[in-house]
């Protein structure tokens, strides 16, 4: 038995945090998963009310835990069910510790904006780009290519879509197989390279596949070898035939002007489409994510997903804190517990992101990362500042929410689970030590259902490869079967 200190200390009202609003399946084991993260948790226990949610009892072994835990949790979709959770440390003292570092945090993100306000650029494009897609305003935006061998756009169709160029013939069909081999029959629409610069059978393959392939040709400054394809260079490329007027953004990563990319397919939509924009390289499919998606008009419509939090939060992190450095030095420290929210997958209505893509663009133009002395390349800092600052949330008609890694069924992000900064006892192969592979060798949610999409794979690529070209190959032999 504990000493009567020990029993004290179990008691303690500072250390404990009651948690309310959770899903109906909500076990003890993912409980203590989801506040793991923010310090050494003591007991967890999860009550049932009869006609309520449950409630959640979270003890830590340290106050400071529990102040963060629950102001890093509190009113977010912490469990994936859809709905904001409250959390609240059970203290007499805790409201006036939430107010004082409200206050913080609002001089903190005044600063922000001061700073924002200051630079040399504004959002003036940013109100004009809500209009609808028939204004002028909006046609500026659209590309002037259209899709190769005279396939197009399916308005009324779900549409997936990714910037991929330079792949081999297998690379395009871990992609393009996966997800055709699920029965999805919507838009995937691709910027490829121009078909004289494919590889070989790219182009028949893509075509047999009603790939919509933009064929996109860009010019960059101060190329550099052994780069990532997407980042190119610190300065950065322009697109030399999207558009009629050429382009005026100036040099920039194309993990950037995806987004632009982005923007002039979704103009090609209806409003009652949902589409995904994904990462292409590291991305395949094990079922169609839009089967699975709530579509009921009160429901979320724009949809994160975030990376593993036991591994990385923005704080433990030195990439995603150092990208967040470019909105000021205090940032990193205000989202220093928050989860990594991965730009590499994002899904929604065509209104929603179509909104998205545009605060995004809005936000590379005032800030241009990528030209501050850090040199930031990557899109992911903009995508987690917006969405932890509360941006996202506030965009006409946008419903956001972010699923934690492995919850929610659509998208599992496993990347940061085999990271090289990852020490060596906390990770290992995804079956034996993670256990989220089924017997069949397929990827799995913590609740033992199967991923629509898994992203960020190529981190086991030894696991897994063999397993995504089996897909391939099956849905090369259903195809051939059908033929014969």
């Amino acid at each position: 038995p504990f000493p009567a200190s020990r029993k004290r200390e179990e008691k303690d009202p500072s250390k404990a945090v009651v948690v309310s609003r959770l899903p109906a399946s909500a076990e003890e084991e993912g409980v203590r998963a989801a506040f793991e993260g923010f310090g050494p948790v003591r007991s967890v226990k999860v009550v049932r009310q009869q006609g309520r949610p449950p409630l959640a009892f979270v003890n830590f072994e340290e106050a400071k835990a529990a102040q963060r835990a629950a102001r890093e949790v509190n009113g977010t979709d912490a469990f994936g069910a859809g709905k904001p959770v409250q959390a609240v440390v059970q203290s007499a003292r805790r409201e006036q510790q939430q107010q004082q570092q409200q206050k913080k945090m609002t001089v903190a993100l005044e600063k922000t904006a001061k700073r924002r306000e200051e630079g040399p650029r504004r959002r003036k494009d940013y109100v004009a780009s809500k209009s609808a897609s028939s204004t002028p305003a909006n046609e500026e935006k659209r590309t002037t290519l259209r899709p190769m061998w005279g396939l197009d756009h399916d308005e009324a169709a779900d549409a997936v879509m990714a910037l991929g160029f330079g792949y081999s013939r297998r690379e395009f069909a871990r992609f393009v197989s996966t997800l055709r081999r699920t029965r999805f029959g919507g838009d995937i629409v691709l910027a490829t390279e121009p078909e004289e610069r494919m590889k070989s059978g790219v182009a028949a393959y893509l075509r047999g596949e009603r790939v919509l392939a933009y064929g996109f040709e860009y010019e960059c400054v101060k190329k550099k070898k052994n780069r990532r394809r997407l980042l190119m260079t610190p300065a950065g490329c322009q697109l030399t035939n999207w558009y009629a007027r050429g382009d005026q953004r100036g040099p920039r990563p194309l993990a950037l002007a995806r987004y632009e990319m982005y923007r002039s397919w979704l103009l090609n939509y209806r409003p009652t489409v949902w589409a995904i924009v994904f990462d292409f390289r590291d991305t395949y499919f094990q079922r169609n994510p839009f089967d699975i998606i709530d579509r009921a008009p009160t429901a979320p419509n724009l949809h994160l997903f975030a990376e593993n939090r036991k591994v990385k939060t923005v704080g433990k992190c030195v990439f995603n804190s150092g990208w967040l450095r470019c909105w000021g030095k205090h940032v990193p420290k205000l989202y220093f517990n928050r989860s990594v929210v991965c730009s590499g997958s994002t899904m929604g209505t065509q209104p929603a992101l179509l909104a998205y893509t545009e605060r995004m663009i809005a936000e590379f133009d005032v800030m241009k990362c990528h030209m501050t002395p850090a040199r930031t390349e990557s899109d992911q800092g903009y995508h987690n500042y917006l969405y932890d600052s509360g941006a996202l949330a506030t965009l006409d008609g946008v419903r956001v929410v972010h699923h934690e890694q492995g919850t929610g069924g659509l998208v599992n992000t496993i990347g940061a689970m085999n990271g090289f900064r990852v020490p060596k006892h906390m990770k290992g192969p995804l079956d034996t030590f993670w256990k989220i592979r089924d017997q069949e060798g397929y990827l799995l949610e913590y609740d033992g259902s199967r991923s629509a999409v898994v992203h960020q794979w190529d981190r086991f690529h030894p696991e897994l490869v063999k397993f995504i070209d089996g897909l391939v190959n099956d849905y090369d032999s259903s195809k051939k079967s059908l033929r014969d």
